[in-house]
């Protein structure tokens, strides 16, 4: 119920969807005696949506999710009890329809865990993703990487497990730990987006598990970005969608208890950055 909950009130949050709804409801209160209402209602939209398309909000929102986690190796780290990887990458639907590999925006998290298995040979690969769609849900998003991918990454079969059932990142940490016999001693490294690991990392914790921050798909050059406005509307729509959208899931995940903090934050550990 939850997953489903979150689909429909989050579709109905997204800023560009409250920005549209009013400027909709101005044109509508046009044919009404509410014209002055109509008037604020057409300008605020339609000045919000140009804010959101063209400033730097997209950037700003997102910043502080992306920084929060460096790509370090705690110190004293000899070893780790393998690698997870969330789901989100792939778009498995028209994978199979089409018969090859195709990847989203967020196709990096594969391509990060190709590389912690190259830097950290012969440990467990964990992939964990079912269908976060609606309706249509009988392609995997794992057995499509299985399928298609790791051909391509050339990551052996033999050290992947799948996890097919998991729509969200809250399930992504229950059902891997149906598939982990015995709790382990190395920490785990988690590989998701920079701006989705700050909740992934709170709802993994909350589960009971250690792990290390691997974060790819960075959207952001860094905070010089802050300042940077978009050239083009729609990319300046989706950063703002995207930030906000990840913004009310740590809330609600928060409020639901499904994660460790508001906002998790690093462990305090002394780390090695990465070269």
């Amino acid at each position: 119920m939850f997953f489903y909950l979150s689909k429909i009130i989050g579709f109905f949050l997204l800023p560009s969807h409250i920005l549209v709804g009013m400027s909709g409801l101005g044109i509508l209160l046009l044919w009404t005696r509410w014209q002055t209402a109509a008037r604020l209602c057409i300008s605020t939209g339609v000045a919000g949506l140009l804010i959101i398309g063209f400033s730097p909000l997209g950037n700003i929102l997102i910043l502080p999710l992306e920084e929060r986690f460096p790509n370090e190796i705690p110190v004293g780290t000899k070893s780790f009890a393998g690698i997870i990887v969330l789901g989100g990458g792939t778009s498995s639907n028209l994978s199979f329809h089409r018969q090859q590999a195709l990847t989203n925006e967020a196709g990096e998290r594969i391509l990060g865990a190709a590389e912690l298995v190259r830097r950290f040979p012969n440990i467990p690969v964990i992939y964990s993703g079912g269908s976060n769609a609606l309706w249509d849900e009988k392609n995997s998003e794992a057995r499509m990487v299985e399928e298609f991918i790791l051909p391509v990454v050339k990551i052996d079969p033999n050290i992947v497990r799948f996890e097919i059932r998991a729509k969200n990142t809250y399930e992504n940490a229950i059902e891997v730990k149906k598939m982990i016999q015995e709790p382990a001693s190395d920490p785990w490294l988690l590989v998701t987006s920079a701006y989705h690991m700050p909740r992934s990392v709170g709802v993994f914790r909350k589960a009971g598990y250690n792990v290390v921050p691997w974060s790819t798909d960075f959207r952001t050059r860094g905070t010089s970005d802050r300042y940077r406005p978009f050239s083009k509307y729609s990319e300046g729509v989706k950063r703002v969608d995207t930030a906000m959208r990840e913004w009310i899931g740590l809330l609600a995940y928060y409020i639901t208890g499904k994660t460790s903090a508001l906002f998790p934050g690093p462990a305090g550990h002394k780390t090695i950055k990465s070269n």
